[in-house]
């Protein structure tokens, strides 16, 4: 997976079996092509959270380059937001880099508006070797309403 080693799948696993997240992956056959996190608390920004309550955040969408542009980063976008439907909340907030136009132009393409709210991120990522990396990203946060179907 591109930027995602296996400590932090093996973080996200921890999280997914503590209740606090649902962990996606994407498959080609027996290969990860993409995967994603949905935080069932939101996002990890307390301000953030405190403007979108209840509200489930998408995280951490990634697509092997290899397979960008061919669906997979909506196919995960989706099922992300099936399984926060079946928990009974209607709406969906996720965090886009400032920077990076191609993810909010799929965003757009997916119902998501702007909320004009802006975030700085700053967490640690485990590395497969070597201490954790620190990570600050400057964000725009987004929104969808979701339909009952």
């Amino acid at each position: 997976m591109p930027s995602v080693g296996g400590a932090l799948h093996a973080q996200f696993l921890r999280r997914q079996q503590a209740g606090e997240a649902t962990y996606l992956v994407a498959w080609a056959g027996a290969r990860p092509v993409g995967s994603g996190l949905v935080r069932w608390a939101g996002h990890l920004d307390a301000a953030s959270r405190a403007a979108m309550p209840d509200t489930p955040a998408i995280s951490n969408l990634t697509v092997l380059p290899a397979w960008r542009g061919r669906g997979v980063g909506g196919e995960l976008v989706a099922a992300a937001e099936q399984r926060i439907r079946d928990r009974g909340h209607r709406q969906v907030s996720l965090a886009v880099g400032q920077d990076n136009e191609a993810a909010a132009r799929l965003y757009a393409r997916l119902g998501y508006v702007d909320t004009w709210l802006r975030e700085v991120s700053r967490y640690d990522v485990p590395e497969d070797t070597g201490p954790q990396r620190r990570v600050e990203e400057h964000n725009r946060l987004l929104r969808k309403r979701l339909s009952r179907s």
